[in-house]
């Protein structure tokens, strides 16, 4: 599903080692881990990259997304969410990716573990009746 959100927007990023990757010059880690929801089918896909500390021109720190998590249920992508870094609030904010790029906030995290993630994101998945 990244892969293809990736494509569909005319991004290239590419591989040099196994867990490697770069993008416009720029190299960092990516890192796959899956976690599994209990008594279930459903699983989040969590992608997280080694980057921080980016600055602009004028030398001020950005905002980085620092893991991309699916959500897939019945072996279906469902969800795709950006964990950003803001390193003026000292926080994280989970944000809802569309597939035409425009993110929706879901709400601020207070660390980047990924139980933390995880549990935050299964509030917005919609409830079977």
């Amino acid at each position: 599903m990244f892969k293809a959100f990736l494509r569909r927007n005319n991004i290239q990023i590419n591989q040099i080692d196994d867990d490697r990757f770069e993008y416009n010059n720029f190299e960092f880690d990516f890192n796959l881990t899956r976690r599994k929801i209990e008594n279930s089918n459903n699983y989040f896909e969590i992608l997280s990259n080694n980057i921080e500390n980016v600055k602009n021109e004028d030398g001020i720190e950005l905002a980085v997304a620092n893991n991309f998590v699916i959500y897939i249920e019945n072996n279906k992508p469902k969800i795709l969410c950006s964990v950003i870094n803001d390193p003026y609030i000292n926080k994280y904010s989970i944000r809802r990716v569309q597939t035409n790029g425009i993110s929706s906030s879901i709400g601020f995290i207070t660390d980047n573990k990924i139980s933390t993630i995880c549990e935050k994101i299964k509030e917005i998945i919609p409830k079977k009746k």
